[in-house]
């Protein structure tokens, strides 16, 4: 089975570590970056159909970064993380079309289970 590609963007290099060893062990190719920079040219040069983003980032917020991948990638499926109550970004992102969220910590099963379901739509959606 062919792995789906994963764009994972945190500021936290332990919380970046511990998903990319997991997630790669559970068919996914994770594309790993921690700015909006960073993020904005992995989107332009890969195309991943699936996203992982932490809503605060050093330079601006996940909603702004979610906006600026879908100008490159407008079928780019997104999950937003966040360990901060943050409510009116998330639903201002989920209007916007993000697929769901996740608050931090989480149990990587649990984030496992939902990153599952999206690739399983984004594969029906084919």
């Amino acid at each position: 089975m062919k792995k789906i590609k994963i764009l994972v963007v945190d500021d936290e290099e332990g919380i970046r570590e511990f998903l990319v060893e997991y997630l790669n062990l559970n068919n996914f190719e994770v594309l790993l970056c921690s700015t909006l920079k960073e993020a904005i040219d992995i989107n332009k040069q890969e195309k991943p159909p699936l996203a992982l983003i932490d809503i605060i980032l050093p330079e601006e917020n996940g909603l702004v970064l979610y906006r600026e991948l879908k100008k490159d990638n407008h079928d780019i499926k997104v999950v937003l993380m966040t360990g901060f109550p943050v409510e009116d970004i998330l639903e201002q992102a989920m209007k916007e079309g993000a697929v769901s969220y996740i608050f931090k910590p989480f149990e990587l099963e649990n984030i496992l289970e939902l990153l599952k379901k999206v690739s399983t739509d984004l594969h029906n959606n084919q």
